[in-house]
């Protein structure tokens, strides 16, 4: 029954009729796909990798936390040691300030050592 559009009056509606043989068929399909992939399943043995649910919602909004194992640790990209090697290899001024600005990127604009070096080579190359 199907009731009208903006009014009360009530449709009847005829259903089609399915074939029984043509349903049994089709149930008869759905069982075979199912045991395939179950048996693919228990031959490899990977049944508890893949999971053969009808509604797997969860698993779509489930959120997985990295592992420590996961997570590598981020080594600094540079060292102070490499800060005051690129200032001595500096051949220029230009090359010294692009040297100085990626070692305030990284946090050596503060270290007293770094910034002397930087100030000493610069007295040298503008000589």
């Amino acid at each position: 029954f199907k009731k009208k559009y903006k009014s009360q009056e009530i449709d009847k509606i005829l259903q089609v009729r399915q074939d029984m043989y043509s349903l049994s068929n089709t149930i008869l399909k759905m069982a075979k796909k199912r045991a395939l992939v179950d048996a693919c399943m228990n031959v490899t043995a990977c049944s508890d990798i893949f999971v053969q649910d009808l509604d797997e919602e969860h698993l779509r909004n489930a959120t997985t936390t990295p592992t420590p194992e996961q997570v590598k640790p981020t080594k600094p990209k540079m060292t102070k040691q490499s800060v005051l090697g690129a200032f001595k290899l500096a051949k220029d001024i230009t090359a010294l300030d692009d040297k100085w600005k990626i070692a305030c990127h990284n946090g050596f604009a503060d270290d007293a050592e770094v910034r002397a070096a930087y100030t000493d080579k610069k007295g040298e190359l503008s000589k």
